[in-house]
């Protein structure tokens, strides 16, 4: 998944997410934390225009989101 990724984006900058990182297993989960002490540290990356529904296509299909679902868009 992350060649996949890579292969049609360029990145942007170091992210910063003022919040609490839980292992929940197979995916983590942030939650908006109020304390500045909380941080969870990411890169942000731009998808390539040409090429960022393939990518898009590519995580939910790994996710198991079929087409007709709308729960991320």
């Amino acid at each position: 998944m992350r060649e996949i990724l890579f292969r049609r984006s360029e990145p942007v900058s170091r992210a910063l997410l003022q919040a609490m990182l839980y292992d929940l297993g197979e995916y983590p989960a942030a939650v908006i934390s109020e304390n500045p002490a909380d941080v969870v540290v990411g890169e942000l990356y731009a998808l390539d225009p040409k090429h960022g529904h393939e990518a898009l296509a590519a995580v939910d299909e790994h996710e198991g989101i079929d087409e007709g679902t709308t729960e991320y868009r």
